[in-house]
């Protein structure tokens, strides 16, 4: 029985079957350039190209200059002002918060719809810009429907929170 390595060997076939440009050899030299210029297979090349962007990544992030710290880093606790065991620690506020929240309603309108109508004749007109003809129109019947239109409305609303705020505290504070 045949080992993994030559079945796998085996079922891809070697490099020699195939002709230059499957290869990768462009330059007639035997090897293809682009695995050469990396050194290595192709997911090793893939590896170390990730690793370099992650590296180069961190090395931006850390160039960033620090945040400023809060005033009350004393190193006293800000509930009884000791200065035993202090940690910061996050401690929530209740605060009021506005929301907005928009409702749809309905509102009923009626639309007449109106027939066919029935020519009549025709009449002649005067006026400042001169004589004119406009034509007679008698209607027949008209239909009353009524349509839906939907309103928009904003309503604001006061609704219980919590804002969270940095403290430091004792370890009996906590």
């Amino acid at each position: 029985m045949e080992g993994f390595s030559q079945r796998q060997q085996n079922a891809k076939g070697s490099v020699a079957d195939h002709p230059a440009s499957c290869r990768g050899d462009l330059r007639g030299r035997g090897q293809p350039w682009p695995l050469v210029a990396w050194g290595g297979n192709g997911e090793n090349n893939m590896k170390s190209i990730l690793l370099a962007v992650f590296v180069v990544a961190a090395a931006f992030v850390a160039a960033e200059e620090p945040e400023q710290l809060p005033d009350n880093r004393d190193g006293h606790c800000d509930r009884c002002g000791s200065c035993q065991c202090i940690r910061r620690v996050p401690v929530p506020k209740p605060v009021m918060q506005k929301k907005t929240q928009v409702c749809w309603d309905a509102k009923c309108e009626d639309v007449v719809l109106p027939g066919p109508s029935c020519l009549c004749g025709q009449r002649h007109g005067q006026d400042e810009c001169g004589c004119f003809w406009y034509q007679l129109w008698k209607p027949t019947w008209a239909k009353v429907i009524t349509k839906t239109v939907p309103v928009k409305r904003e309503v604001t609303r006061e609704v219980p929170g919590v804002e969270w705020t940095v403290e430091e505290r004792c370890c009996h504070c906590r």
